[in-house]
C-alpha cells in the first residue's frame, strides 16, 4: 500500500543528493511538507510523484537545487507560500493527468528555467494565483505547455523572455490581472 498522511516538517537539508532533498513521496494521500529548508540538491528540493493526492506543500525554503524547487505529480495538491531561489531552474512543475492544483503565494526568484511550468497530458484546471516570479535569461515566468482550463491570475512576473507563455496543446486557459514587467 502507498503511504498516507506523511508529515515532513521543519527539517534542514544541505548537500548534493541524487534525487529529492527532503521529500520524495510516491503515491498515497494527504501528505504535508512544510517549513523545510532545502539547499543544494541535484534534481529537486521536493518531489511528489505517482498519483499522490490531496497534499499540502507550504512554507518551504528551497535554494540552489539544480533542476527544480518543487516537482508535483498528483491531483488536489496545494503549493503555497514557498520560496525558491538560486541557480539554474528553480520552479514548481505540474506534470500530471487531471491535476487540479493550487499554486498560491510563492516567491520564485533568480532562476534560469520556467518559474511555474504546467505540463502533462490532462494537467487541467490548475489555479496559479498571487505568486511573485522573477526569472533571468530566456526563462519564462509561467509556462502552460499543455493542459486546459488553467487560470493564471494576480501574479507579479518580471525578467526573462516572457511573463506568461501558452504553447502546445494548451486550450481555454485564462490569463487575468497579472502584472508583467
Amino acid at each position: 500500500p502507498s503511504p498516507t498522511q506523511t508529515i515532513i516538517e521543519s527539517n534542514v537539508m544541505r548537500g548534493s543528493f541524487a534525487t529529492a532533498g527532503i521529500a520524495s513521496i510516491a503515491g498515497g494521500a494527504e501528505h504535508r511538507i512544510a517549513r523545510n529548508d532545502i539547499r543544494g540538491c541535484r534534481i529537486a528540493g521536493v518531489v511528489v510523484t505517482a498519483l499522490s493526492l490531496d497534499n499540502a506543500i507550504f512554507g518551504n525554503t528551497l535554494v540552489s537545487n539544480t533542476n527544480a524547487g518543487i516537482v508535483v505529480s498528483g491531483s488536489g495538491t496545494a503549493v503555497t507560500s514557498n520560496t525558491t531561489d538560486g541557480r539554474g531552474g528553480l520552479r514548481i512543475a505540474i506534470d500530471v493527468q487531471g491535476s487540479t492544483m493550487l499554486v498560491l503565494g510563492n516567491v520564485i526568484s533568480n532562476h534560469a528555467m520556467d518559474g511555474v511550468l504546467v505540463n502533462g497530458e490532462g494537467a487541467d484546471a490548475n489555479r496559479i494565483r498571487e505568486n511573485f516570479v522573477r526569472c533571468v535569461g530566456t526563462a519564462v515566468g509561467i509556462r502552460v505547455a499543455s493542459g486546459d482550463r488553467n487560470v493564471v491570475t494576480n501574479n507579479a512576473l518580471s525578467g526573462g523572455a516572457a511573463g506568461v507563455y501558452i504553447v502546445g496543446t494548451a486550450n481555454s486557459n485564462r490569463i487575468v490581472r497579472n502584472t508583467i514587467t
